[in-house]
């Protein structure tokens, strides 16, 4: 087996495992777009014009900055166009039966990560409402029938905004979360947008599950699921500052290899998955929190545990 990782809207496409053929992502003009988007020679509105991106066609990104993706069209030629008129979306054709592909799709700050296997499709987070219609919705094209697990690690607008969305354009088989919800009792700060992602749970006729820490889940063919932490774990102020320690925690193991899905956990949860899994609670001897890839928690924020990352 083997796995494979595309980094959307990244600079980089990781394969962990060869040989496997590269997944390049594509762009494509926006609905906004009445003809063409001019590709430029600098990522600059000023910079002279290099071709064109026609209405329909569409162009491999080849990497990504502040604004801009750089491009390479058809015929060879590359240059920037811009972000505001355009739009990515996954070119997985090509990806083999029984690899596992991880994509980290960009929804400026926030989480949405996509596994897929054969035919089964798991989405992890929903990054924010406005991400829908830029790149989520896109980059979603990529599942090809249900989505058999959708998690949302917390419940903070920027991993959940999208959840409606979601829910309205797929078949859900099964919604996860860490078993809170923003709003009394949890904290003071209603939230009609979780108001929203609840009625649209029911109205799908589903409920949401919650994990239990230490539980495994095969959703698929060598697929595991290992849930390190469940949520309900710190007790709240009236202002729900430890949500984001709360979160659910994933480590996913297919093919030999392990990636730790983290959500926006901070310094205490670190100490303590530090002190639940690694050897007499030294981060020097811990197997258990060993991954090859780690989804940086909370976005890379600076309120992290040191010991936590030497475990990883």
């Amino acid at each position: 087996m083997t796995l494979l990782f595309a980094a959307l809207v990244s600079l980089i496409v990781v394969a962990l495992a060869a040989p496997a053929p590269a997944i390049a992502d594509r762009i494509a003009p926006s609905d906004r777009v009445n003809e063409y988007v001019t590709v430029r020679r600098r990522a600059s509105v000023n910079a002279r014009p290099a071709g064109r991106l026609l209405k329909g066609a569409t162009a491999k990104l080849v990497s990504s900055i502040s604004g801009w993706y750089r491009v390479e069209l058809d015929d060879g030629t590359t240059g920037y166009v811009s972000k505001a008129w355009t739009t990515v979306s996954p070119d997985s054709a090509a990806v083999p039966a029984g690899e596992l592909v991880i994509t980290f799709i960009d929804v400026g700050q926030g989480d949405a990560i996509l596994l897929q296997v054969d035919d089964v499709d798991i989405l992890v987070d929903a990054g924010t409402k406005a991400s829908w219609a830029t790149n989520l919705h896109q980059s979603l094209g990529a599942v090809d029938g249900p989505l058999e697990m959708f998690v949302l690690t917390h419940p903070h607008d920027d991993h959940y905004g999208a959840a409606k969305d979601v829910l309205g354009a797929f078949d859900v088989k099964a919604v996860y979360t860490n078993g809170e919800r923003r709003g009394p009792p949890r904290d003071d700060h209603a939230m009609t947008t979780w108001d929203a992602f609840e009625a649209a749970v029911t109205s799908e006729g589903l409920s949401a599950d919650t994990f239990q820490a230490g539980q495994e889940l095969h959703p698929a063919t060598g697929l595991t699921l290992r849930v390190l932490a469940a949520g309900g774990q710190y007790p709240d102020t009236a202002q729900g500052t430890d949500i984001n320690n709360d979160s659910v925690v994933i480590m996913v193991e297919y093919g030999g290899k392990r990636v730790l899905l983290t959500g926006d956990i901070e310094n205490k949860s670190g100490k303590q998955l530090v002190a639940d899994y690694c050897t007499g609670g030294s981060a020097a001897t811990c197997p258990e929190l060993h991954a090859d890839v780690l989804k940086i928690p909370h976005h890379g924020s600076a309120n992290f545990d040191p010991e936590f990352f030497t475990a990883v």
